[in-house]
């Protein structure tokens, strides 16, 4: 018999979306699911959330894609049978405004500076198409960041692309900003 479904959200926080859901009772759990897609056909296993006495839930999804973000949550039964219980959907999109890319639009290399980052701290620079596909990733430390670290693109075709920065560390997105290539 399937959870009781109470509630089930999803919220744009400042390093991903948070995942929230409660349920009125639990019988023959095992355990729940939660899947992301940004298209509401494919979806991709993020996590597996065991039961607890309280019956709330949160899970911290710290790499969600850009645009549309569906998720499903499922009930695993002990036997392995499992249960949609309920999809929430949320947009996100980053604050861009500590990620600068320079010259931009650039033909062969650009500079990507982002000013809320720790000096010693690493940090990953991806491109991506608009489609979410990355292309290129470079790693850089916050100095580098703070000052402008430099980027080869050449080999990019000519378009729009999106870039990307991350702390390696915590996984937590610092900004994005869009790249046009010539």
């Amino acid at each position: 018999m399937p959870a009781r479904l109470n509630t089930f959200t999803a919220g744009k926080i400042n390093n991903g979306v948070q995942l929230k859901w409660s349920v009125l009772n639990e019988t023959d759990l095992k355990a729940y699911q939660l899947l992301r897609s940004s298209d509401r056909i494919s979806y991709t296993s993020i996590a597996q959330v065991q039961p607890n006495i309280t019956k709330n839930y949160t899970y911290l999804d710290k790499d969600p894609v850009m645009g549309n973000n569906y998720y499903q949550l499922l009930q695993i039964d002990q036997n392995g049978k499992s249960t949609e219980l309920g999809v929430a959907n949320v947009n996100y999109q980053l604050n861009n405004s500590g990620i600068t890319v320079y010259e931009n639009p650039a033909k062969d290399r650009v500079k990507v500076r982002a000013s809320e980052v720790e000096a010693k701290k690493s940090y990953l620079i991806t491109i991506s198409d608009l489609l979410g596909k990355q292309l290129k990733s470079y790693k850089a430390v916050g100095a580098a960041l703070i000052s402008g670290a430099e980027m080869d693109i050449s080999s990019l075709t000519s378009g729009t692309y999106l870039v990307e920065v991350k702390n390696i560390d915590s996984n937590t997105k610092i900004g994005w900003c869009k790249l046009v290539k010539l």
